[in-house]
């Protein structure tokens, strides 16, 4: 388990998290939203071992993310940043592989590689240098690296967590769907996943739980259909929130 417990984050003297308790379990999906500023990505950051509390603890799997080296934490859990920025015309397999931590019986090291890009549609591009991707691209290939890394990890015996930072924000709909489908596959072989996510609808149907941050404040923490409602969205952005029903879903939509 991934655990942030009374989590306080100060920066340029100003308190960002106030108090935060989060966890996620092996196989589970959990997306953690809220408006610009309310912390999602300094909360992933400090379950990444990136940012340090000036109280409370994060823990992976029962230990201390501050305790443990970046090359154990590593084994246990993989990280997709916003955005890669490489000023070197490195390929992206080179890029991609830069994830694989190791070989293990007789998936070879190719293997990995190549079901890496497969899943994020990246074969075509195995060879262009990824100065020469978009914004979208580059996310894509943020992606096959950390599922590189979780996949060639040594730690098979423990459970191993993904932390996705905004993964669909520059993508298209074909794209967000084929990321929706990989990270439903990896929760079903056991991979936690915690997502920072600013598409309500995106969260609703991903996730197993939501989780709202407001103003450096978890205000609400369950199942998406308990957590997303009209009146709580409406107050977190400040803005008039429908819920509106089509087809046996529940959409978010803007107020008219």
């Amino acid at each position: 388990m991934m655990e942030l417990r009374d989590i306080h984050v100060l920066r340029g003297g100003a308190r960002v998290l106030h108090g935060i308790d989060l966890t996620v379990n092996p196989g589970e999906i959990v997306a953690l939203v809220g408006p610009n500023g309310a912390g999602k990505s300094t909360a992933l950051g400090v379950l990444a071992g990136d940012v340090r509390p000036v109280l409370g603890t994060a823990s992976l799997n029962g230990r201390d993310v501050a305790d443990m080296p970046m090359t154990e934490q590593a084994t246990l859990r993989a990280v997709m940043r916003q955005s890669i920025d490489i000023p070197f015309a490195f390929s992206v397999t080179e890029i991609v592989e830069m994830g694989l931590l190791m070989r293990s019986g007789d998936r070879t090291a190719r293997d990995i590689i190549e079901r890496a890009l497969a899943r994020c549609g990246l074969r075509d591009l195995a060879h262009r240098p990824i100065t020469q991707l978009s914004g979208g691209e580059r996310q894509r290939v943020s992606l096959a690296r950390a599922l590189i890394q979780i996949e060639s990890s040594p730690a098979y015996g423990e459970p191993r967590f993904l932390l996705l930072d905004e993964p669909t924000a520059s993508l298209d709909l074909t794209h967000q769907a084929a990321i929706l489908h990989t990270v439903r596959d990896l929760a079903a072989e056991g991979i936690g996943v915690l997502a920072v996510l600013h598409d309500l609808n995106l969260a609703v149907v991903m996730a197993d739980r939501v989780a709202v941050l407001s103003k450096g404040v978890k205000v609400a923490d369950g199942p998406p259909g308990e957590v997303v409602t009209a009146e709580r969205v409406s107050a977190v952005y400040d803005t008039k929130i429908e819920i509106v029903e089509t087809n046996g879903r529940r959409l978010v939509a803007i107020g008219t």
